[in-house]
């Protein structure tokens, strides 16, 4: 059944994105996030667990935030910390889930070229 409706849900994207493709057209941002799907998939969590970590880190500096819950923070993965339960705060976990992805991946994709270019070099030195 996982099969199926992970088969479904992407054929329901793709038929969206068909869809809006006209409309849309070129856009810097989309393709930015289309060209990192695998990162932002990958590492998605990153970004939850940066905006838990802050929600922490204020968690102790501010009593307002006293309501956090630090044994969940620590074992649930899936628990998500919502300031003053405000459901529209949950915009920060998709935010961070898509921005910390392609910043994560910018870096490692900057690292293996620049390691690619020193290697290439040393090997022509070499010769």
């Amino acid at each position: 059944m996982p099969i199926i409706v992970g088969y479904l849900g992407i054929a329901f994207w793709m038929h969206i994105a068909t869809i809006l493709e006209p409309v849309i057209g070129r856009s810097k941002w989309i393709n930015l996030i289309a060209n990192n799907t695998y990162s932002i998939m990958m590492n998605q969590f990153l970004g939850f667990m940066i905006v838990k970590t802050f929600y922490a880190i204020l968690s102790k500096l501010n009593p307002g935030f006293s309501d956090f819950d630090w044994v969940s923070y620590k074992t649930n993965i899936w628990w998500y910390y919502k300031p003053r339960n405000l459901e529209y705060t949950l915009i920060l976990y998709v935010a961070a889930g898509i921005i910390f992805p392609i910043m994560f991946q910018a870096i490692c994709t900057r690292i293996y070229d620049r390691l690619k270019y020193k290697f290439a070099i040393s090997s022509k030195l070499r010769k």
